[in-house]
């Protein structure tokens, strides 16, 4: 069936109501409100792409050798750290291994690098013929098939508001990531952000660079300052005067004794802070690298890429994760 664009639909009437309609028709087609009307609708159909529902049943992308080596080495590298080492050491530990065992000329290594990318072939040839046998359902068979998630209200931030300051360990990551970028290589990309946090690491504990540390965390001090400076000048843009009044509720006065009364404080436990999730923690430390790898991506894009490699994760990495969240 052949669609038409809305210019031609709106030609097309105008024409039939010419030669078919009354005066007052046509007038009332070409009057500005009718006009304004037809532009409305058309915007309120139109679908993002962004905006489709994905099918929970689409086959999995294949994995690459590199996440079939963390698979079969994670143990061997929380072994070499010892116990007690964190999600974040973990991950950097794997990296090494990786670009250790690319590099390596002994012939078990190099076999057990062929082995790893057949791996990786096999479960791409895999998702290739389960795609080729993948029959798309119908938007409404999707929307029956997906619940409706509920829409978040829309945030009263302010677009204006000074932004929070960096921390050191930021200041770090920007400053090294071209360098460990370029060491790392292509290849070693997934690992970026996990190299910077053993990096920052090492600088912390390495008693002779605390000149290096400093400078980066005088970074910090100075961000954190300028953030407490413009929103306190924010701030004292607000008078008293425009905030309205809370009006006082009328009603009859009753005397009670002091200590019959039970405070707010004693009525109102104390809020509990909230514990951050191992994803919310491996979205806050993992984002920023995400974004500067990726400078095209939109703020959901990067989300998106976050969450798909979270899901990468085995059930193992994510616990440390939610692990190393519970220790904050």
């Amino acid at each position: 069936m052949k669609s038409f664009s809305q210019p031609a639909i709106a030609k097309f009437v105008a024409k039939f109501l010419s030669d078919n309609g009354s005066e007052e028709l046509v007038e009332m087609w070409n009057s500005q409100e009718n006009i304004e009307a037809f532009n409305v609708v058309e915007i309120k159909t139109t679908k993002r792409s962004s905006d489709k529902i994905k099918d929970p049943n689409k086959p999995k992308r294949g994995k690459s050798a590199y996440i079939f080596f963390c698979a079969k080495k994670r143990e061997e590298a929380k072994a070499n750290l010892g116990d007690g080492a964190k999600a974040t050491e973990v991950t950097s530990e794997l990296g090494r291994m990786w670009n250790a065992l690319k590099a390596s000329t002994k012939s078990a290594d190099k076999k057990l690098l062929v082995s790893l990318e057949a791996e990786a072939a096999e479960d791409k040839a895999r998702y290739n013929e389960a795609m080729e046998e993948y029959v798309a359902p119908s938007d409404e068979e999707l929307a029956a098939m997906v619940p409706v998630k509920k829409t978040r209200k829309t945030s009263d931030k302010d677009p204006n508001a000074p932004k929070k300051g960096k921390s050191a360990y930021i200041f770090f990551c920007a400053a090294m990531r071209p360098q460990v970028k370029e060491e790392l290589g292509e290849e070693g990309k997934s690992s970026i952000m996990a190299e910077l946090g053993k990096r920052w690491k090492e600088l912390k504990d390495d008693d002779d660079r605390a000149d290096e540390l400093a400078k980066y965390t005088k970074m910090a001090a100075d961000d954190k300052a300028r953030y407490e400076e413009e929103n306190m000048f924010g701030k004292s843009n607000d008078s008293d005067e425009e905030k309205p009044k809370k009006e006082k509720k009328q009603g009859k006065k009753v005397e009670v004794e002091v200590d019959d009364v039970e405070t707010d404080d004693e009525q109102k436990p104390a809020p509990k802070k909230k514990t951050k999730t191992g994803y919310a923690y491996f979205c806050s430390y993992n984002r920023e690298g995400v974004k500067t790898d990726n400078p095209q991506m939109k703020a959901q894009d990067i989300t998106r890429e976050l969450a798909r490699l979270w899901k990468e994760l085995s059930k193992d990495e994510q616990k440390e994760w939610s692990d190393s969240a519970a220790e904050l």
